[in-house]
């Protein structure tokens, strides 16, 4: 859907994007611990028959490998 802009589901080319924010509390969660980063997810939807896809913001996949090799480093 992110690509094509086409539903998966029923075929509509009816696509939104919701874009995650950094500040915008239902399009991110927070990862790390303590909680130090805000991961942006952005949505896509159908607004023919709802059909949702959520997608990590490209600049915050790095936050996420940061988070997983501290974690690392912790257990060892």
């Amino acid at each position: 859907m992110k690509n094509t802009k086409i539903c998966p589901k029923c075929c509509s080319q009816q696509i939104v994007k919701i874009s995650g924010g950094k500040h915008d509390q239902s399009n991110n969660f927070a990862i790390g611990y303590p909680s130090y980063a805000k991961i942006r997810v952005d949505r896509y939807c159908c607004l023919s028959c709802g059909y949702s896809e959520e997608y990590i913001n490209k600049q915050d996949i790095n936050l996420i490998q940061d988070a997983l090799n501290s974690k690392l480093k912790l257990n060892q």
